[in-house]
């Protein structure tokens, strides 16, 4: 199966949508910090400027760690934190940087900060430009 976090109005045929917006069309709608989903039950994670709405990075990771299965690949696309209009967002609550991730890969060493349960993001892939980054992760449980 394959999560769509903070769909929007971009509602994807074969996935999961989820999105917090009671106006747009999805699978399930509310708080995505607390997902009525079982523990690993998707393979895939797409997030298109989703993030940066959450108030806790370590939260929304946390619940999303949970959902996925282990090896579950994520694709993750946030603004830049320099990009201006981000800076003057006032829906936007994170800043994201290309090391952001880093931050939970295990081979990094400082991965169990903040976490709820033992799992590392292996950087696959980073591709940025002054507006956006793209992360593609994989998820590793029990490390």
């Amino acid at each position: 199966m394959k999560l769509h976090l903070g769909s929007g109005t971009n509602y994807k045929e074969g996935w999961t949508n989820v999105d917090i917006d009671p106006e747009v069309k999805t699978d399930w709608c509310g708080d995505c910090n607390n997902m009525p989903f079982p523990d690993n039950t998707f393979d895939e994670l797409l997030s298109h400027h989703s993030l940066e709405h959450f108030k806790c990075l370590f939260t929304i990771v946390d619940e999303l760690a949970r959902v996925c299965k282990d090896g579950a690949v994520w694709l993750i696309r946030v603004p830049m934190w320099s990009w201006g209009q981000n800076q003057g967002n006032p829906h936007h609550y994170l800043n994201f940087s290309p090391e952001t991730f880093k931050f939970f890969d295990k081979k990094k060493g400082i991965y169990k900060r903040g976490q709820t349960q033992p799992y590392s993001l292996e950087g696959l892939e980073t591709h940025h430009n002054e507006q956006q980054i793209v992360f593609k992760l994989k998820l590793h449980k029990d490390v």
